[in-house]
């Protein structure tokens, strides 16, 4: 990241005002000299103060426009059970009061996910944790205290845990409803899973009945579904993994009617580029809007044809018009995890975010790398920034967490979050990781530029003014 800037007087030479900077320059650990990291590298949000504390994990976060922070939430582990905690951040990072709980539970508590009410200026907060199964959840106003009934639970089929619900939310303005959609199992074995959705009320009401989506002997890893809302059209996009008849998991797309849950449109396959047989595979699907051009972007997780290797791991993507069909290239490519045709580098659980403002995506995923000095298994967090057509920018991919020392593989980063910060034009991203200590996990920051700033790709000392970033000549 660019670590200081200073200006020197300007020279001027016939006609020609020049300003000279110096610029301290940290090139990426990929090779490509990009500079999107904004403010404190790596930044601590959880903090353990708990001697029997195990660790931090799953963390996700929502943005609150109306205050210009961001409440984030994670599972915490300890000795003798579990918590969900959150922690109030000012879009600068830095925390506004102390950590503050959230749930707890002798058993489990874990897969929490958040979402923001921008006309009640509430927080709904859900986890899976109720003893027996369920999807449980709490109402916060913006200071952390609880508003309304503290349980609200939606029943979820779990067997004695080994197999939690996961699930994902999002808010609707238009009708000031969220949709909670989840997958969990079927009449509570482990033969089969299921898609669900329910509505709920921003006054805490839970609206009609749960609606079914999909089921299948094995819908794809049981990540929970892709989830995005459409102002416009007032409906939402839903996305998730299901293996075919020959046993090959493929994106499926559906999309659901606000106000109601009514389904809209037709189910529609979009992967189609993984080969044949079932070593190619799509899983942990994620979505969101693009409010400029009413489409969606979907990214997911999975394999493709030669000439990359059975179970290499790569991050896709494709684009959809707000009618849930396909629009520009085909399931393209994102990251680049090693070298082609090695499985040992793989990119995982990818997250992304829109800038509407400069109309940029930024795509971000767990994975190890060969550059930089990074060994097999070292699990950094990764990044790379898409045009709003989904065409991927310059450099590759960069790095964006330093968790322990380069070259220690025994030090990782993972199950990253993103949003986007509309009022300092920011992405910020989070991730549970151990970075002091091996194997003990806790919960790290980084603030993103929100254009994604790349500078002399094709060297400093480019004569070349054409292919520089940009220029005023």
């Amino acid at each position: 990241m660019i670590s200081s800037i200073s200006s020197r007087p300007c020279r001027h030479w016939a006609g020609w005002t020049v300003a000279i900077f110096a610029v301290a320059i940290s090139t990426s650990p990929l090779g490509a000299q990009v500079f999107p990291e904004v403010g404190p590298n790596d930044f601590l949000i959880s903090e353990a103060t708990n001697p029997s504390l195990i660790g931090s994990f799953l963390p996700e976060m929502a943005y609150n426009p109306d205050l210009d922070q961001v409440l984030v939430i994670w599972r915490v582990r300890y000795d003798s059970g579990y918590e969900i905690k959150g922690q109030y951040l000012a879009s600068s990072g830095g925390p506004i009061g102390p950590p503050f709980f959230i749930a707890d539970m002798p058993v489990l508590v874990t897969n929490p996910i958040v979402a923001y009410d921008t006309n009640n200026a509430r927080y709904l907060v859900v986890w899976t944790g109720q003893v027996g199964g369920g999807l449980d959840g709490v109402f916060l106003n913006q200071d952390g205290s609880v508003w309304g009934p503290y349980d609200l639970t939606t029943p979820c089929h779990n067997v004695q845990f080994v197999h939690p619900c996961v699930a994902s939310l999002v808010f609707n303005p238009t009708d000031s409803e969220y949709l909670l959609v989840w997958i969990d199992l079927t009449n509570n074995d482990t033969t089969g899973s299921v898609v669900r959705g329910r509505r709920i009320g921003s006054g805490a009401e839970l609206l009609g009945d749960e609606f079914f989506l999909a089921s299948s002997t094995n819908l794809g890893g049981r990540k929970a579904p892709g989830l995005a809302y459409n102002p416009l059209t007032n409906e939402y996009l839903i996305a998730w993994s299901k293996y075919n008849a020959q046993n090959v998991s493929r994106i499926v797309t559906e999309r659901r009617q606000g106000g109601t849950g009514d389904h809209v449109g037709v189910s529609l396959v979009i992967s189609d580029d993984n080969g044949v047989g079932a070593e190619r595979q799509a899983f942990n699907p994620r979505v969101a809007y693009n409010s400029l051009d009413n489409e969606y972007l979907v990214v997911w997780e999975g394999e493709r044809s030669p000439p990359l290797a059975t179970d290499e791991q790569e991050i896709f993507g494709q684009r959809l018009l707000a009618t849930g069909f396909e629009t520009g290239v085909n399931d393209f490519r994102i990251s680049a995890a090693g070298s082609e045709g090695d499985p040992s580098f793989e990119a995982r659980h990818p997250r992304l975010a829109f800038n509407p403002a400069a109309g940029r995506y930024l795509v971000v995923w767990s994975g190890d790398s060969q550059g930089g000095g990074l060994n097999n298994n070292e699990n950094e967090i990764f990044g790379r920034y898409l045009d709003r057509a989904g065409t991927p920018l310059p450099p590759l991919e960069f790095r964006i967490s330093d968790m322990g020392n380069t070259g220690n593989a025994n030090f990782d980063a993972e199950n990253p979050a993103l949003a986007w910060m509309g009022a300092p034009g920011e992405f910020l991203a989070i991730w549970n990781g151990d970075d002091a200590l091996d194997n003990f996990n806790e919960v790290f920051g980084q603030r993103l530029d929100g254009l994604g700033l790349v500078l002399f790709v094709d060297g400093f000392e480019s004569g070349d003014v054409a292919r520089w970033s940009s220029s005023s000549l």
